[in-house]
């Protein structure tokens, strides 16, 4: 009877999972929605990345974060704005964060993996955080030889319950110069 009990919380757990994934999707749908009313949108459809299909790496099998970058005709190349839901960064977080950026003078490579892979990445517990990048350390991430500038802050998903939070959280602070 244990099997059938732990087989069941499996099941359960690959259920919130997916609804978690869907909520997500709505998330992301939003904030582009509402980043396109400021000329602002997405300038690539995907969400996911460093996943893997292989028997070997089953730890990438999910996605530990999804993203967007945001691009505007008249600040191309020279600024993008993103998001990033974080749910699982290596032990350094306690809860899922959505990370906003903006980055200047990046190329359009420009991935948000990149700036986070800077970050010793605090947990918010609640609050807002906030940080600016290494300017040494993000060029050795990047391997680029431009100028640039970013800044990000990030807080914690469960904050974010309707669409007015998505507006007055994420978008206009992703709008704001953070």
């Amino acid at each position: 009877m244990e099997g059938k009990n732990e087989g069941e919380n499996i099941i359960n757990v690959f259920k919130y999972i997916m609804n978690f994934y869907d909520d997500v999707s709505l998330l992301f749908k939003d904030i582009d929605e509402l980043m396109g009313d400021n000329d602002w949108y997405a300038n690539k459809t995907e969400v996911t990345s460093e996943m893997s299909y292989s028997l070997n790496n089953p730890s990438k099998w999910l996605s530990k974060y999804t993203f967007r970058v945001y691009e505007n005709e008249e600040e191309i190349p020279e600024v993008y704005r993103a998001v990033m839901a974080v749910y699982k960064w290596k032990d350094r977080i306690k809860e899922p964060i959505v990370v906003l950026a903006k980055i200047e003078g990046v190329s359009s490579t420009f991935h948000p993996l990149h700036f986070w892979l800077t970050q010793e990445t605090p947990n918010p517990n609640g609050e807002i955080i906030s940080g600016h990048a290494d300017e040494k350390l993000f060029k050795k991430t990047l391997d680029i030889f431009e100028e640039y500038d970013y800044s990000w802050t990030a807080i914690p998903l469960l904050s974010i319950n309707n669409k007015k939070d998505i507006k007055e959280e994420v978008v206009d602070r992703l709008l704001s110069d953070l």
